[in-house]
């Protein structure tokens, strides 16, 4: 992989509706730009590119994962309970050492499924057969909030959870909805528009969930820059958990004291909030017990890496959450009134890079990555892989020439025969695993 060039800066707008589509793999360190866009246009056009907005929007979304207790607590279970599942459902040469805090995590498990995993990770969202985003209906007025507990069906406890009205339907505050709020804002602040033209489309062109936010503190103050307090309110409620519940403080907060910030600057505004959360306290708690975790997590597999090389490779992923805790220990907010190259140049040198994955299929890494680092990634992403076609019986071709994984390779001649039986499907180890499926302790010479 080439390293993707340092883009200079040029000031032309990118207007909304060109804009690329793009997606964001948490689990597989992947971006992926789609319609049209490549490597090749993001060099020539450079932030002019409709594709460069895409890319900073989604490589937001790798700093909230990569940089907060919330996503690292994510990232760990994840890796858990698909680990788990691959573990009961494959030949091992002995039972795996995967720690974990509630048994197995089986889809005969109970309420440990990975269904219920997603559920958990953004409560309160519905999504229909086409899994596309549902709200709740209700004849609230916009911009009330109310608020409830509901059973979080994967840890199997109530939790809180609160809403906004917001034409006819309630938005929920939860993870999701922070985050897309707080990522369509650097969307806007890297496209070269100014708040006014901002201001004319967000709450027009995408749906509920990436403003919702934006539109209730817009509402109470139309004459600040509400992008910038959005930005801020929203990266505060997933650096002190629980998000729903910091959110909720935040909002209600804005609007019991509307007249007493209204004649006050952004700063200040976001001063007084921080103050009113006890925010300076709360995020160095949370930044001690997530180094705690953290290192807990690595030390444990260390003990069985020479056993599980994959934990090699989890150690190396794990890595860039250290690196995360500690740039937030210097720096505490990602807001940039331009969210321009240097913004990516600046993180890409501190937690690194996902695989940026183009429309026409090739791939690349922002910064100048190791060779070690791109094949700590590959392996780590094809593994994931490996588990989620396992869980779910979708082994139709390479476990690696997937969507989610590095490997493009079809079966051919560059694939091995190998020993990996699952649900009775004799399946081909890929490139990536070229004779090295010890890496999570598979028998090679063993059928099921």
């Amino acid at each position: 992989m080439t390293p993707l060039e340092k883009i200079e800066y040029i000031k032309d707008k990118v207007y909304p509706m060109a804009w690329d589509s793009g997606a964001y793999s948490f689990f597989h360190l992947s971006i992926y730009l789609f319609d049209g866009a490549t490597i090749d246009t993001l060099k020539k056009d450079k932030e002019s590119a409709t594709c460069f907005v895409t890319l900073v929007h989604e490589y937001i979304h790798f700093i909230q994962n990569f940089t907060t207790l919330l996503g690292f607590t994510n990232f760990i279970t994840y890796v858990d309970f698909f680990a788990v599942f691959f573990g009961n459902n494959i030949t091992l040469d002995k039972d795996p050492d995967i720690p974990t805090k509630n048994g197995f995590a089986d889809t005969k498990s109970g309420s440990k499924s990975y269904e219920n995993f997603i559920i958990s990770a953004y409560l309160g969202i519905e999504r229909d057969n086409n899994q596309r985003i549902i709200f709740q209906t209700t004849s609230l007025a916009n911009y009330y909030i109310t608020h409830k507990t509901i059973t979080d069906p994967y840890w199997q406890k109530e939790v809180f959870i609160s809403y906004i009205a917001l034409d006819g339907e309630l938005i929920p505050l939860n993870e999701l909805v922070a985050k897309e709020n707080m990522a369509i804002v650097a969307s806007y602040k890297a496209s070269g528009l100014d708040n006014e033209e901002a201001k004319g489309s967000i709450d027009k062109l995408w749906g509920k969930e990436y403003h919702a936010i934006y539109s209730y503190i817009n509402s109470l103050f139309p004459d600040k820059d509400t992008l910038k307090l959005t930005y801020y309110f929203c990266e505060m409620s997933l650096l002190v958990p629980p998000c729903n519940k910091t959110l909720h403080t935040i909002l209600e907060y804005l609007r019991s004291q509307q007249q007493n910030l209204i004649s006050k600057t952004e700063d200040e505004i976001i001063n007084n909030v921080k103050h009113h959360i006890n925010f300076d306290r709360a995020l160095a708690i949370t930044l001690k017990i997530a180094n705690q975790q953290l290192e807990s997590r690595i030390a444990t597999f260390s003990k069985y890496e020479q056993q599980y090389q994959f934990y090699i490779y989890l150690k190396d992923v794990l890595e860039l959450f250290r690196l995360g805790f500690q740039e937030r220990a210097k720096s505490v907010f990602t807001y940039h009134e331009q969210f321009d190259s240097s913004f990516l140049n600046h993180y890409s040198a501190i937690i690194k890079s996902p695989v940026l994955i183009f429309s026409d299929k090739k791939k690349t890494m922002l910064g100048e990555q190791t060779e070690d680092f791109v094949n700590s990634i590959a392996y780590f992403s094809g593994v994931l892989s490996v588990f989620h076609h396992t869980y779910f019986k979708e082994l139709k071709q390479c476990l690696f020439a997937d969507d989610n994984s590095l490997c493009s390779h079809k079966k051919g001649q560059e694939c091995q025969n190998s020993a990996l039986d699952i649900y009775g499907n004799k399946q081909y180890e890929g490139c990536l695993l070229y004779n090295s499926l010890n890496i999570i302790g598979l028998k090679k010479a063993e059928r099921v």
